[in-house]
């Protein structure tokens, strides 16, 4: 199974386990939902799966790595208690709650999640001293004397033993009880999170182009060597941040995430190209140009001299270097439809807050904007909002407060303050729409540079499909029909 498939089986089975009657009683028996045991190749995205299930379906997320963990944080720690049994008082051993099981109740409490996922990551690589724990821990779902709270699914992962010493076998009776996947590195499902999260497209073309180098682990003459999921994204986003500061990349900054050294080698070398590629094609100049046309015709006509030169350069280029450059097309118009997407959040937030102005009572003389802070500081403390979701809320708090300033220089109140928002939120929309407009152009100039300077039916399809994976493309399309997309999606793909 792909990661993809996993990810989607993880949230299937959580949709299974929380359901409920109408007396809020679990339908699927608790004593039958079974863990679910991932097993795959490191780096493969097992961590990340778990994560964005967790997320996609609102629930909370528990992680340990068990390998990190002594006997005693597991099961929690020796404590000698007084029962009667009987007429009979005697001492007997029992257990803390378990450092493992309070963490889940911590998030319980904190985030106000009944509900969630406890992750256990190399539960095949335990110790000796823990492996009767993680037995019955698989068995049991409890760690010592303390049980998993219901409504909390077990995700366990593990490595293939080809590549660790410490796996250890599990036997049937474990076997038994728990759902098994095994999963296999695939490239076609890891370029589908790739370019949700913004992949490097020098990585995307390369990995297009050298599919046998996504993913390798083994044992070599100086060691063993390896090259993963997460050494490709870690070493995109190194790209990016370099890029950004006009710091150079060196084939020892590739190699420390893609410990292979003819692969590193491999895609250091084509960087080069990749860099050279986008100065002699001016692609950016290009598109930018494009997009500021107010017709497919006028842009054709003002374009010809760089189309005509462009041209000539691909006469003789080979197939890696016209995919880089399509690969490099695709990535200018995806930042504009990202610069767009975050206009419309940000529109769709100041109206948000406008209308939450119209509810909100002062409270101790406290602003609009220090009541906004307060709820979304406990928002982030609580881990009730990803990442990117904080980001943008702490966008939207940096133009109210400059809304309120203003509001306070000329003396406006409550209604004036929400006219300042809407008016922000309408200077967002406007420039959404003149976006609309800038991409419906830059697209069509994408095919018309594909047919003029490369004129073959490769780039062409690389550049459909390229833009059919794009959710953010999509939907752009569904607003606004380009003639270009259409006439060649149907001629490849219908």
């Amino acid at each position: 199974m792909n990661i993809q498939e996993a990810k989607e089986e993880i949230i299937h089975t959580i949709r299974a386990y929380h359901r409920k009657d109408t007396y809020g009683n679990y339908l699927y028996p608790i004593d039958q939902q079974r863990p679910v045991l991932l097993i795959g190749p490191p780096g493969i995205g097992k961590t990340a799966i778990v994560s964005q299930a967790a997320e996609e379906c609102g629930i909370g997320l528990v992680s340990y790595t068990l390998t990190h963990h002594t006997r005693q944080s597991a099961i929690g720690l020796p404590k000698i208690v007084k029962h009667r049994y009987g007429e009979q008082e005697t001492e007997v051993t029992e257990y803390t709650m378990s450092e493992i099981i309070a963490s889940v109740y911590s998030c319980m409490e904190q985030t106000g999640r009944e509900e969630g996922i406890l992750f256990i990551d190399e539960i095949n690589c335990v110790s000796e001293t823990l492996l009767p724990v993680m037995l019955q821990f698989l068995q049991n779902k409890t760690f010592g004397t303390h049980r998993v709270p219901d409504g909390w699914m077990i995700v366990a992962a593990g490595n293939p033993k080809e590549y660790s010493r410490s796996v250890r076998e599990l036997d049937i009776a474990v076997m038994d009880r728990v759902r098994k996947i095994e999963l296999e590195p695939d490239l076609p499902a890891w370029k589908i999170y790739a370019e949700q999260k913004d992949m490097h497209p020098a990585i995307l073309a390369y990995l297009d182009m050298h599919a046998e180098h996504f993913y390798s682990a083994g044992q070599g003459e100086n060691g063993p060597y390896f090259v993963t999921a997460r050494g490709w994204e870690n070493l995109s986003e190194l790209i990016k941040n370099y890029e950004a500061l006009e710091i150079p990349i060196t084939v020892q900054q590739i190699r420390e995430f893609l410990n292979r050294k003819d692969i590193a080698e491999g895609f250091a070398a084509y960087w080069r190209l990749f860099c050279r590629y986008h100065a002699d094609y001016e692609v950016k100049a290009f598109l930018d140009l494009a997009a500021a046309r107010k017709s497919d015709r006028e842009m054709e006509e003002e374009a010809d001299r760089i189309l005509e030169k462009q041209r000539r350069m691909a006469e003789n280029a080979d197939l890696e270097e016209r995919y880089t450059v399509v690969y490099q097309l695709l990535a200018v118009f995806n930042r504009k439809l990202q610069e767009r997407n975050e206009a419309l959040q940000t529109g769709a937030g100041l109206m948000r807050m406008a209308e939450q102005l119209d509810r909100y009572e002062s409270e101790a003389g406290k602003s609009f904007s220090e009541e906004t802070e307060r709820i979304l500081q406990v928002r982030v403390r609580n881990q009730l909002l990803t990442a990117g979701e904080a980001a943008e809320e702490r966008k939207l708090l940096g133009i109210l407060k400059e809304c309120e300033i203003e509001n306070r220089l000329e003396h406006g109140d409550a209604v004036t303050l929400k006219k300042r928002l809407r008016g922000k939120a309408e200077v967002c929309r406007r420039c959404a729409e003149e976006q609309k407009r800038e991409l419906s152009h830059m697209l069509s100039a994408m095919f018309i540079f594909c047919l003029h300077v490369f004129n073959n039916d490769a780039e062409l399809m690389l550049l459909v499909s390229g833009t059919a994976r794009n959710s953010e493309a999509q939907r752009l399309l569904m607003e606004e029909e380009n003639s270009y997309f259409m006439h060649y999606s149907h001629m490849f793909f219908e």
